[in-house]
């Protein structure tokens, strides 16, 4: 008998809890709604480009999936912040994963990253190593969108 459920607590408690984050809610569902619509859009337009200059099918239809799945995770980030989530850090792994695989640069290489000049001393998996001209340390982070020039 001394396990009285405090109803009024309890609906005080999810009154509370829609107030706060009803409205990022809605915005996240926003996002995603007009997010994947783009999405589709732009994947559509540069398959009807890749058509009409002649790209080997195969090719377009990789190429598509790639710009499509590409820009779902760019709406899925926007939505993380939306929500006030970081990520800052699942950006650097991005940027990790790109500079893995697509090899932009690799350790020995001479390089200009956001305006430093140095040699890659390491690639891990937050930050690259640059060895500057000076023989200083130099640790960038491993963002997608540095600029990054081979020399």
């Amino acid at each position: 008998m001394g396990n009285k459920v405090n109803f009024s607590g309890l609906l005080e408690q999810i009154t509370l809890f829609a107030n706060e984050y009803s409205l990022k809610i809605i915005g996240v569902i926003l996002i995603f709604v007009i997010g994947r619509f783009l999405a589709k859009q732009l994947t559509i337009f540069s398959r009807k480009i890749m058509i009409k200059a002649r790209i080997d099918i195969t090719l377009v239809v990789f190429l598509s999936n790639i710009i499509y799945f590409t820009l779902l995770l760019m709406v899925f980030i926007a939505a993380l912040n939306a929500l006030d989530i970081n990520t800052t850090s699942f950006i650097a792994v991005l940027g990790a994963a790109v500079i893995i695989i697509f090899r932009p640069f690799k350790v020995d290489d001479l390089v200009e990253v956001s305006g430093v000049t140095g040699v890659v001393k390491e690639i891990n998996l937050f930050s690259t190593i640059l060895e500057p001209v000076d023989k200083s340390i130099v640790t960038m982070k491993n963002l997608a969108s540095s600029k990054t020039q081979n020399l």
